[in-house]
């Protein structure tokens, strides 16, 4: 998963944001801001307050630290903005792709601009709209030789909102399972799979590859008379399985 820093509107930039982010990619691409004209009248006046309404509970509010129209964070105290509708764009289009890699894909936001003396506050009115839930969830490709994979029970959890970063990190937990068992070319991937509405499975797909055995071990770069005492700190030796520990 890559941080989001600038809006990105593009089915590209969507799908290398994550999976839930690719049931958004109608209502991101080309997104324009309600009563952008009306909102244009606010430009230049400082941002004295920055609020979302209808968040979604149980999600963190460290998203807003993240938006334009918050301002720089300095030891003791925030360095305000001026407002700009370009920069209220920026952040609905921020607020709308962090909803959708959490499970709500179909938000809809409306801000609100309140004068307030000289300056503005700005509110973000959402209603998160239903999310995409876990209808089952399911690893496929795993070595039965290996046991059970690593996937702990609430990821299985059916009629829970899909999170990108919780997929995400089983599939990597799968794939460094497999590394660290003699799988050097192990691969994984997670897809989610429409049932219906707005239930998916969850299915993390793992090619685990041959089993790899350690057939050469060179030392280069190091004095000759210390060269034994790498090999002893490596670890494995040849005719052992590979593994990254």
């Amino acid at each position: 998963m890559i941080a989001v820093s600038s809006p990105l509107s593009t089915a590209h930039g969507l799908r290398r944001c994550g999976l839930v982010a690719e049931f958004a990619l109608g209502l991101l691409a080309g997104s324009a801001v309600p009563g952008w004209a009306q909102h244009g009248m606010w430009k230049g006046r400082a941002v004295t307050g920055l609020s979302l309404e209808g968040w979604p509970e149980g999600l963190e509010h460290e998203i807003l630290d993240g938006l334009a129209l918050q301002g720089k964070r300095r030891l003791f105290w925030r360095r305000s903005v001026d407002f700009y509708p370009n920069l209220l764009e920026d952040d609905l289009q921020r607020l709308r792709l962090f909803l959708a890699r959490q499970g709500y894909p179909r938000a809809e936001i409306t801000p609100r601009i309140l004068p307030d003396g000289d300056g503005v506050q700005v509110v973000f009115e959402v209603d998160p709209g239903p999310a995409v839930r876990v209808s089952a969830a399911r690893v496929e490709g795993w070595p039965t030789d290996l046991g059970a994979p690593p996937v702990p029970p609430d990821a299985l959890e059916s009629g829970r909102a899909v999170r990108d970063a919780e997929v995400a990190a089983v599939r990597d937990r799968l794939r460094d399972e497999l590394l660290d068992r003699g799988h050097a070319f192990a691969r994984a991937r997670s897809e989610l799979r429409r049932v219906q509405g707005d239930a998916v499975d969850v299915v993390w797909v793992v090619e685990p590859g041959p089993r790899t055995v350690v057939s050469s071990i060179e030392v280069i770069g190091t004095p000759a008379d210390l060269e034994a005492l790498v090999r002893e700190s490596l670890g494995f030796e040849v005719g052992t399985l590979y593994s990254r520990v």
